[in-house]
């Protein structure tokens, strides 16, 4: 069943802000305990906050909430892990040297081989357009996947704000540039770097951040292929 049919759209949205703040938080975050320990809370069944905007047969939010309940009860509590995994974030998001992890998460590297190329200046534009300017300036290029991630998450607030008030038309324009944007930036490189992060990953904690990434940005594809195609018969 697709997942725009399981719950009222106001709802999805809401959900998939969370999903895409999470996301982001994850390229973009030291993996410390109080975070670690965090994202455990956010993935338990009973705390309510189980992403239904991804696929019904997902394990690997399953697989990330065994393993980190697992590493952080160990009887260090967890201090070993929390040291290689630390260094894992600084290999593999940090760019340190070629080789030493995938090229870094921004747009434009994966879009044009290229540090601020014309989808940066593009990319500004939407935010410009949105009424942001800078997402967070300690990405530096607000090309930066955590940047994208966020973007996301903020616009698919601000469209169950507008379908909590009724304002359809303003709800309609945020789906709209949720996915031209998602469409152009995201999910055109997003998939692949998954791929590259996976192939470079020595634990598995990353390796399932970039599974599940990958697989919530398929069923982002598949609703938005869904909703355009409902929009059509309409």
């Amino acid at each position: 069943m697709n997942a725009v049919d399981r719950m009222p759209l106001h709802n999805l949205c809401k959900i998939r802000s969370q999903w895409y703040w999470f996301l982001a938080r994850c390229y973009t975050q030291r993996p410390e305990a109080a975070f670690l320990r965090e994202i455990q809370a956010s993935l338990e069944p009973e705390a309510g906050n189980e992403p239904v905007s991804v696929p019904d047969n997902l394990t690997h939010e399953q697989n990330l909430l065994h393993y980190l309940a697992q590493m952080l009860s160990a009887p260090d509590n967890g201090k070993d892990f929390l040291t290689q995994v630390g260094k894992e974030y600084t290999r593999l998001f940090r760019g340190l040297e070629k080789g030493y992890g995938p090229p870094p998460p921004y747009a434009s590297v994966y879009l044009e081989s290229r540090l601020m190329g014309e989808s940066t200046i593009a990319i500004k534009r939407y935010y410009h357009q949105a009424g942001f300017e800078v997402i967070d300036p300690e990405l530096g290029p607000q090309d930066h996947l955590g940047a994208l991630l966020r973007f996301m998450a903020m616009l698919a607030f601000q469209q169950y704000e507008a379908l909590e008030h009724k304002d359809n038309t303003r709800a309609e324009q945020l789906a709209n540039w949720q996915e031209d944007f998602f469409t152009n930036y995201i999910v055109s490189w997003v998939p692949d770097y998954c791929q590259k992060l996976i192939n470079y990953c020595d634990l598995p904690f990353y390796r399932y951040i970039a599974q599940m990434t990958a697989q919530f940005m398929q069923q982002e594809k598949e609703d938005f292929a869904f909703a355009a195609q409902e929009a059509a018969y309409a």
